[in-house]
């Protein structure tokens, strides 16, 4: 189906919490605490971001605090339909933190880790993957103009994160995409019925009836 090209990762995680905890717990209680738990990765991921920058743990502390409560990620972790969409999120520090990295250093570990990063992100959510490539282009450009050694190692070292990348989401995207030529976008009826929701959803919060 379209859903497993932009969000395999994301419901992948979603369905392993559902399948460990459903003895003990509801479909619907594994589902929040797998919520939870996205949300604390991506204040711990933002937080490591920090700590990079800037060496600081108290600065990390806000900075993964403020990440894991602006609107664009506490909204998505918390409505039953955008859950999914919050697990990229978990991605995108690591993957600003990578591209900075492999400016100061060369180390395979760390060129393992930001390809592990990129694929993450496509494979949670590819749509964000695309529309941050411009942001992630200029702030590898910063990067760059702050590298420690020849501008040519670390071009090396994204080559290969990108390879890595490709390997390790290519693999499952692909597949996908040749799946979705085989289902509809959208049926009437669900479509119909999100209508309904949505609209009763809107006036019940503007009227309070």
């Amino acid at each position: 189906f379209p859903v497993t090209i932009v969000r395999f990762f994301s419901f992948s995680w979603i369905s392993i919490f559902q399948v460990l905890l459903s003895p003990p717990f509801s479909p619907l209680s594994a589902l929040k605490m797998a919520s939870l738990s996205i949300l604390f990765a991506s204040a711990v991921s933002m937080a490591f971001l920090a700590y990079t920058l800037s060496r600081d743990l108290k600065v990390s502390a806000v900075a993964g605090f403020l990440y894991v409560t602006m609107p664009s990620l506490i909204v998505r972790g918390v409505l039953y339909e955008h859950i999914a969409v919050s697990m990229a999120f978990v991605f995108v520090p690591l993957l600003l933190r990578g591209v900075w990295v492999l400016t100061q250093i060369h180390s395979p570990r760390e060129v393992v880790l930001l390809g592990l990063a990129a694929a993450g992100l496509s494979l949670s959510y590819t749509k964000m993957a695309v529309t941050l490539m411009p942001l992630l282009m200029v702030w590898t450009g910063f990067c760059l103009s702050r590298a420690r050694s020849a501008r040519i190692l670390p071009g090396v070292s994204y080559l290969a994160a990108l390879g890595l990348a490709c390997v390790a989401g290519l693999t499952i995207l692909l597949p996908a995409l040749a799946e979705s030529r085989w289902a509809a976008l959208f049926a009437r009826d669900p479509l119909e019925g999100w209508q309904r929701h949505y609209s009763f959803k809107t006036a019940h919060i503007v009227t309070g009836k």
